[in-house]
């Protein structure tokens, strides 16, 4: 869906009107190698560049210590990491690092170690909710 902003004005005072690049929807969260999610809940808004994402994450088995997640709706702009936030149902604070023109995510922990059981022991048959925004190419 796109849309139109009527009487967007430049600092002259011309008045014209603007298109704005708008859309939504819901995204699917893959695990890249071993295990299971489900996403329970993940919507996304696109507006020009910008592409804010949120989801609740079900891990529903465990195989392997893949610690990527793969789905995003919008590949990333080359040359820019960005930063989700995360949260864990332990109480784990969780950071989830989109690389530059990649439609996967690498999660770790807030102090940035990087956490191989996002898939294992500690987190299966558990949950997870992410939430942030990152500029698409």
């Amino acid at each position: 869906m796109s849309g139109i902003i009527g009487g967007a004005g430049s600092k002259s005072g011309v008045i014209g009107e603007t298109e704005l690049d708008y859309e939504e929807g819901d995204w699917t969260v893959t695990s890249v190698s071993g295990g299971n999610v489900t996403s329970n809940s993940a919507k996304y808004i696109k507006i020009g560049k910008m592409v804010m994402i949120n989801a609740y994450i079900d891990i529903t088995s465990a195989s392997g210590s893949s610690q990527q997640l793969g789905g995003l709706p919008y590949t990333p702009t080359s040359g820019i990491y960005s930063m989700i936030t995360a949260y864990a149902r332990n109480d784990q604070g969780l950071v989830c690092r989109i690389s530059p023109s990649s439609t996967t995510m690498y999660v770790f922990n807030d102090d940035t170690s990087a956490i191989t059981y996002i898939l294992g022991d500690d987190l299966n048959g558990s949950y997870f909710m992410l939430s942030g925004t990152y500029q698409a190419a």
